[in-house]
């Protein structure tokens, strides 16, 4: 070959054109060359189509190859007088100024003077189609949408399931907070007027709140997570879920208060605005970016405010970089691999304290530049949360804030992931166009909604002032209040550096005492922390904060115990054992203990995960003495020598 040649796009009129051009200007130095004749590219084996898809490609005859601009500036300088000009073009600035014009020429060659006859019918289809947008909001989001929706059904489906077990014993009618007795109140307040219907939220208020009722709220909520799974009438699939989760929400109290109880409502109730209409609606086009705005608004106010109430909540132990020196050990259901991560040395829990910090509170600002960066973010908040979750048990929050993560990418990045495991994907729809005045009033309001969520995060630099009237912000945040709809997230912002543990104990004589064990819960030192996510035991989980400020007082506890004894075989739902079956004990008591992770020598010689020390011990409470407080007669127990002889005292009056 004793001449270079441009390989260009045949099928392309403008490139043929220009292609033609470049070839007057060298001089005719260089032969012209489509590179979708057949066997124009047996001739370089160096080239593939793939490279002469996105630019024109300068073979020269020594066989090396220069690229789109570079191809025009080589081909310029082969000309002696067009090589100054060649040079101009290879200086720095200029080059990166004139590769950024190629580029966007390349992209839209085909709209810039169509095809040509050689391109036979169908096949530039692609080509004449106009570029996928690619901006933050912009960006397509069809496949990302539809990705989100199954998790998000699964994710539902898995908290109504594990509420199926719990919620008598917890809500029940003779469970620990019976949720007649609350709506009972509820109903007091509304018939005086110091409360509204909207500011309680459930459907239970007009379906009595029986054993059989909440298992059908909680079943069919479940058949809503399935249908969202499945693909099937997604918006009320939707609309179901939400509606159900925030009635068993509103009457659950402390057992379903926790952060990813809201993060579920919130991200059910803002799917809605991304979710296509239709009974099963497959290929539905991208959504559009007023949506798209909230479901980003949701994952940075998951993130940042994680992260930046860290380092504005004042606990010290964030800021000298010991937070998770105490961490694992004192997480509410640690796992054994927290055990371990506990274990290591100093330097290394520093290590991960700041990185903690960075991960939460500079990484998710990323999530709002470039592509790559966006992937890059994603990565590592996706790698983060495995980690949270390898060392704890925090129910679905875990698996539901990967899912929210999936919206810092686009259908691009999702294409270019399936291409990796060598499937295709076509690319979809993008929605339909509206009027400027309307898709501006969409991202208004959109923009105006994510603020708002985000406001309440403005106490951690606002004093908090108990005089004076509500201010409009206020009003309006009290309320959105009762919907669970736009929270605020900031989890461990304080730390619980001591970890204290209460068991619970039943004796038939007074002098055998045996444990109530909980399926997931510290107790037996010799048992290894356990992984239960994204199942949440929430009396075990519950039963972390009873000590926090002292000895325990919560109403519920003391219910706890008293059903112990009233209502034996419901309350035997709760717990792993029980040291009666599901018989009543004739005496109850319980222990505080301190509990703390074994050194790798004790464990090695005992075999034990936990070492505890005895912080204090109730009386044992005979179990007439519990069955009073509720007016219920004692409880049949069987016969033993100590209870048969012993005098049963009269009724109280």
């Amino acid at each position: 070959m004793d001449r270079p040649v441009l390989l260009f796009d045949g099928h392309c009129r403008f490139c043929l054109g220009q292609a033609e051009r470049l070839q007057r200007w060298a001089g005719g130095r260089m032969e012209l060359l489509s590179f979708r004749e057949p066997g124009a590219l047996e001739r370089f084996p160096q080239v593939d189509a793939a490279a002469c898809e996105r630019a024109m490609q300068l073979v020269l005859p020594d066989g090396r190859v220069r690229p789109g601009i570079d191809a025009v500036l080589e081909a310029l300088a082969l000309r002696p007088a067009l090589a100054p000009l060649a040079a101009l073009g290879r200086l720095p600035g200029v080059h990166a100024l004139l590769a950024a014009g190629y580029r966007v020429v390349a992209d839209n060659r085909f709209a810039l003077g169509g095809r040509t006859e050689a391109c036979a019918e169908g096949t530039c289809a692609t080509h004449l189609a106009p570029p996928e947008p690619r901006g933050l909001l912009s960006a397509p989001r069809a496949l990302v949408r539809d990705v989100w929706l199954r998790l998000l059904g699964a994710v539902l489906l898995i908290a109504f399931l594990s509420l199926d077990r719990q919620l008598v014993p917890l809500y029940g009618q003779h469970g620990l907070l019976p949720a007649r007795e609350y709506i009972g109140q509820v109903h007091e307040a509304l018939d005086s007027g110091r409360v509204a219907t909207w500011q309680v939220p459930t459907v239970f208020l007009w379906v009595a709140p029986s054993d059989a009722a909440l298992l059908w709220v909680e079943r069919a909520g479940a058949a809503c997570g399935l249908a969202l799974l499945l693909g099937l009438w997604p918006r009320l699939a939707l609309l179901g879920a939400w509606l159900l989760y925030l009635s068993l929400v509103t009457i659950g109290q402390v057992f379903l208060g926790f952060q990813w109880d809201n993060l579920l409502l919130e991200a059910t109730f803002l799917s809605l605005f991304v979710a296509p209409a239709g009974l099963r609606p497959r290929g539905a086009p991208a959504p559009r970016a007023a949506g798209v705005l909230l479901m980003l608004g949701l994952l940075l106010r998951l993130t940042l405010e994680s992260g930046w109430s860290k380092w504005l909540g004042g606990d010290p132990h964030w800021r000298d970089l010991s937070a998770v020196s105490s961490y694992y050990e004192t997480a509410p259901l640690p796992t054994w691999v927290g055990w371990w991560a506990h274990q290591l040395p100093a330097w290394f829990q520093s290590a991960s304290t700041a990185i903690t910090l960075v991960v939460e509170g500079l990484v998710p600002l990323l999530l709002i530049t470039t592509r790559r960066l966006r992937l890059v973010a994603t990565c590592v908040l996706v790698g983060f949360q495995l980690l949270v979750a390898a060392t704890g048990n925090y129910g679905v929050f875990n698996l539901l804030s990967i899912a929210v993560y999936l919206w810092a990418l686009d259908d691009g990045h999702l294409r270019a992931l399936a291409a990796r495991l060598r499937r295709t994907i076509a690319p979809r729809a993008l929605p339909a166009p509206t009027r400027l005045l309307t898709a501006a009033a969409r991202l208004a309001g959109a923009l105006l909604l994510t603020l708002l969520a985000a406001a309440p995060f403005r106490m951690y630099w606002e004093e908090e002032t108990t005089w004076g009237p509500p201010t409009a912000l206020e009003k309006v945040e009290s309320w959105v209040a009762p919907f669970r709809t736009l929270n605020l997230y900031h989890l461990f912002v304080s730390l619980t550096l001591v970890r204290r543990e209460i068991e619970i104990e039943g004796s038939q004589d007074g002098a055998t005492w045996r444990p109530y064990v909980f399926a997931h819960k510290p107790g037996d030192p010799a048992r290894a922390p356990d992984f239960v996510a994204p199942y949440q035991p929430r009396l075990d989980f519950q039963f972390w904060f009873l000590c926090l400020d002292g000895a325990p007082r919560a109403p519920w506890f003391q219910r706890l115990l008293v059903q112990l004894v009233t209502e034996p075989a419901l309350m035997a739902r709760l717990f792993e054992s029980t040291p009666n079956g599901e018989q009543a004990p004739a005496y109850v008591r319980y222990s505080v203990w301190q509990y703390t992770f074994s050194s790798r020598e004790e464990r090695a010689r005992t075999g034990d995960w936990w070492t505890r020390d005895l912080l204090g011990m109730s009386s044992a409470m005979p179990a007439e003495e519990l069955a009073w407080k509720t007016g219920d007669p004692p409880p049949q127990r069987s016969s033993s020598s100590q209870d048969a002889n012993a005098e049963k005292p009269s009724a109280p009056r």
